[in-house]
């Protein structure tokens, strides 16, 4: 059974990457390329096809997740107030607990 590469760390993704890329010049086909690699054959269309469409870059290691503040329902002023409401209060709690 494949493994869920999304689970992988991001390097050894981008090395399956490259390993599939690989043995595609070296004329394997999808399937066995696939199972090789342990991953499912739609994976490798994808990945082909990114590379047709980026080129080299596609194989490489990619940051993961949103940039940091995108899609903000709160300032970072209104996100500071609520974290000072939220800290003060359990720290006079632990100092009170201590005396």
């Amino acid at each position: 059974m494949n493994e869920d590469a999304r689970k992988l760390d991001q390097k050894t993704q981008a090395a399956l990457r490259k390993r599939a890329h690989v043995l595609h010049k070296k004329k394997m086909k999808r399937a066995e390329i696939a199972h090789v690699l342990g991953v499912n054959i739609g994976t490798i269309d994808r990945w082909r096809s990114n590379v047709k469409k980026l080129g080299a870059n596609a194989l490489k290691a990619k940051k993961r997740g949103r940039e940091i503040g995108t899609d903000r329902r709160l300032t970072a002023e209104q996100e500071k107030e609520i974290q000072k409401k939220r800290v003060l209060p359990s720290l006079e709690r632990k100092m009170a607990s201590l005396r």
